[in-house]
């Protein structure tokens, strides 16, 4: 990780950047290849960004789960803050 942020530390901040900012279209398959290819080795160089994809991605599949096993009433909730985290981006 340090060889790469040496080497290339511009490189390595602008995709930190689109890590953080994409991960949600990233996890959702809404980037195009080029950018999942370089969040895919930034997460690969970066144990904070990949901390961060593998929480987000437990917290989506948390509320997916929450949504179909639901009550009625759990689901709303579910629905509602998927909504608003999609509205969000």
């Amino acid at each position: 990780m340090i060889y790469a942020m040496l080497r290339h530390p511009l490189r390595f901040q602008r995709d930190h950047r689109l890590t953080r900012r994409a991960s949600s279209a990233y996890l959702d398959g809404e980037v195009n290849d080029q950018e999942r290819a370089r969040i895919e080795q930034h997460t690969h160089l970066c144990p904070g960004c990949a901390r961060m994809i593998v929480s987000l991605r437990r917290t989506l599949t948390a509320l997916g789960a929450l949504r179909e096993t639901g009550t009625s009433g759990e689901g709303m909730v579910a629905d509602r803050v998927l909504r608003r985290l999609r509205e969000e981006r």
